[in-house]
């Protein structure tokens, strides 16, 4: 009997729900504490949430039929990257137009989107960009060991990369300030870059591929508590730190402990939840693609309260994630 794992699909809808929220409204309340409190402590376990369901099932068809590892991963990257040109092509496009309007000459205007675009997180191409990176790098992963100093060396990249971007300002005057100033300029900030998304794709991936001892309900609470108190540990820490020594973004290792525990949490079997889910695993995957969209299009057409546009673009969404479902298209749902 195949397992249905409807805990996932439910928490990729709220993560899908986190990610429109923070986008469409981060810009009007960013600076309040209780939005930092909201956006570090519950919006950022999102993203890598999705990169860890992702690894993990990939990981269950490998372990599943070994032999048929290349195939998996060839037709995993296929995929990838045809999303990535679908859903990347209107930023690539507006990026290009930006530069041009801007005075720029055309190879300009592709060098700029060969950094901004491609290199860094726009719109949904880091996330995918990311993914990519990451599932080429697990293919050559092909031992347990391989997998665990890789995740390894993965978790020290971001949170080397992590102080880097949050605390650059400790380097000013110092040698060390063109290090950090290029590897900012390169990577923009490692919370959306290829090192989180490596570091949480090959954590599912082995939750997928090589599971070991399946913890207690009872442990992965705990886990929770602790992942908090490191959550407290991290503000206590920034709240005397002068904000001209740190970035624009909270240290999060909270997210190293969080993110992987939410989703064991999620393949639970638990019995209360709805057996059907296909809508919450669809139009999670239909928001996260579409909202950046959608988003820029209410901003250009109407005049708009934050909150207001927030739920108009949220209403707009829900319905046409229920419409675009219930139609199932075959043509259409291979954009999603």
């Amino acid at each position: 009997m195949k397992q249905v794992y409807n805990g996932v699909d439910i928490v990729k809808f709220l993560g899908a729900l986190c990610v429109v929220t923070y986008h469409a409204l981060a810009s009007a309340f960013g600076l309040e504490w209780r939005w930092f409190l909201l956006e570090h402590s519950i919006f950022r376990l999102a993203v890598p949430f999705f990169f860890v369901a992702s690894g993990f099932f990939l990981g269950k068809k490998v372990r599943k039929n070994p032999e048929k590892r290349r195939a998996y991963f060839g037709a995993y990257l296929k995929r990838l990257a045809f999303l990535y040109a679908v859903w990347g092509s209107p930023a690539i496009a507006l990026d290009l137009a930006y530069g041009i309007n801007d005075g720029m000459s055309i190879l300009q205007a592709l060098g700029k989107v060969l950094h901004t675009t491609i290199l860094l997180h726009n719109g949904v191409m880091w996330y995918m960009g990311a993914l990519i990176f990451a599932a080429a790098v697990l293919y050559f992963m092909d031992t347990e060991k391989k997998l665990r100093i890789s995740i390894w060396l993965g978790g020290a990249a971001f949170v080397v990369g992590m102080f880097l971007d949050s605390y650059s300002g400790i380097f000013l005057g110092t040698p060390m300030e063109t290090v950090v100033n290029w590897y900012n300029q390169v990577f923009l900030s490692v919370n959306n870059g290829v090192f989180v998304g490596y570091f949480f794709t090959a954590v599912g991936y082995g939750y997928g591929a090589c599971p070991g001892k399946e913890r207690s309900l009872r442990y992965d609470l705990g886990i929770v508590v602790f992942g908090y108190a490191v959550f407290c540990v991290e503000l206590l820490i920034l709240s005397h730190i002068p904000l001209s020594l740190t970035g624009t973004y909270c240290s999060t290792l909270h997210m190293l402990i969080l993110s992987p525990v939410l989703f064991r949490l999620a393949v639970r079997p638990w019995k209360w939840l709805p057996k059907e889910t296909g809508f919450f695993r669809f139009s999670s995957t239909f928001m996260y693609f579409t909202h950046a969209i959608l988003l820029s299009g209410l901003i250009f057409l109407f005049d708009l309260a934050p909150i207001a546009q927030y739920a108009l673009m949220l209403v707009l969404e829900l319905v046409a994630a229920a419409v675009v479902y219930r139609w199932n298209n075959p043509w259409i749902n291979k954009l999603f």
